[in-house]
Formats: structure tokens, sequence, C-alpha cells
């Protein structure tokens, strides 16, 4: 194995990067793409998420493993709105059962403990949006976009966002979403009230069930066939 020496540079030069004061994965990322540079996967944008994981690789100090992970079919939904499908997840097996397998090293040890270090503290110290109360973040899902909506802060009011319209990596997989933000104030003072409503009076669960039973929630398209099923089997 050797390394390839344009993508050798740009891994020493991100990790570079991120050990310079102040430097953060968003930082890196936004220089990455002012140089055009491309992802592994030919992106032509990053994440702090493509950043991180190639901070996190520890092949770059000299060594890879395999049989580290192994896949298994996937069982979480992108969104509760879109189905689980055909993917897979990958889970990391038990570190006895690592084949270490000695390669070119990028990086020294050194420099990878001193990135590590500065991951864990910034992970454990960086101003987070969650510091303020959000009632639905991770369980609420755009009607628009069909995808999960994360929590944001703009000019002091709270709000959700469907992530076709905040993330980058979202918008370019399942294309840009249109939908307003929605102002998480008033949306977990209507959810926080039902939530009231039924702890005090159980009942409420059992009109929901009937409610579902009967097909209340499906979407707008199954509720107009059976509709129009309804009224054709009437009609004969």
């Amino acid at each position: 194995m050797r390394i390839d020496d344009y993508a050798g540079a740009i891994v020493r030069q991100i990790f570079a990067w991120y050990v310079e004061e102040g430097a953060t994965l968003d930082v890196v990322a936004k220089r990455l793409a002012e140089a055009q540079v491309t992802t592994p996967r030919g992106r032509g944008y990053w994440t702090t998420c493509s950043v991180r994981h190639i901070l996190r690789d520890p092949a770059y100090t000299g060594v890879t493993y395999g049989n580290r992970c192994h896949t298994i079919a996937a069982r979480r939904r992108v969104s509760a709105l879109r189905p689980v499908g055909p993917g897979v997840s990958h889970v990391v097996r038990p570190d006895e059962e690592w084949i270490g397998v000695s390669i070119p090293a990028i990086v020294t040890q050194e420099i990878f403990d001193q990135v590590q270090e500065k991951l864990g503290h910034n992970q454990q110290t960086a101003p987070r949006n969650t510091k303020h109360a959000y009632l639905l973040s991770g369980h609420l899902s755009c009607g628009a976009g069909h995808l999960t909506c994360g929590a944001r802060r703009r000019d002091g009011h709270r709000y959700y966002a469907c992530r076709g319209r905040t993330d980058t990596h979202h918008r370019d997989e399942f294309g840009p979403c249109r939908a307003r933000y929605i102002p998480a104030d008033q949306l977990d003072a209507i959810v926080w009230d039902d939530l009231c409503a039924i702890l005090l009076e159980p009942e409420h669960i059992a009109h929901a069930l009937e409610r579902a039973q009967g097909g209340a929630w499906l979407p707008q398209e199954l509720q107009a066939r059976q509709r129009n099923l309804a009224q054709a089997i009437s009609g004969n």
C-alpha cells in the first residue's frame, strides 16, 4: 500500500487546521469548501460529520483494522414519514475480534492524540441549541420534506426547521424543502397541553386509538382512496 500524494496532503491539512487555536469542525469544513476540495465520496461540500469522521480515523496513524464492523438490516428511519427501506447499518464488533494491519502513516500519533483530546473537550463544552428546552427535538417530522426537524434559534426566537432546508447533505440527497420554520414555543405548548390532557383524562387515549384504527391518521391519499372505495361499494 502507498499514500496518494494529493489525498495524503489533504488529510494532513485537515489535522493541521483543526489543531490550530480556535479552529472548529465547521471552520475546517468551510476551508475545504472554499478550496474546492471534494469529499472522499466525490461531493462538492463538506459537513462537520465528514470532517469528524476523518479526524477520528486511527488508520491515518499507520494502522487499520479488518473485521472491525459487520452489517445488519437498517432498523431506523430517516424520518417517521419515510419507510425503513432496504438499507443497512454498520455495527462495530468487540475489540478482540479486530485484525490490525500496518499501513503507511499520514499523521503522527502525537498529532492524532491532540486532535482526539480537542474533539472530546469541544464535544463537552460546545454551545448548542439544546441548552434551550425543545420539547419535540428529535421527534418531529416535516410534512412537506418528510424529514426530521432540527432545533434552531434565530434572532432570539426558537424554531423547528426541516433538515431538507437546513442541512446540505439532506438537501442534496432528498431535494430542498421550502417549508417555513415552525415556531417552537407555540408548537411545544400545543403538544404539552395535549400530553397533560391525556395524563389527566385517560379516556383521550381510547378515543385516539379508535380514530387511528378507523384510519383518521392515515395519509390524505389513503383516506381519499378509502372514501372512493366506500362510495363505489355503496353505489353497487
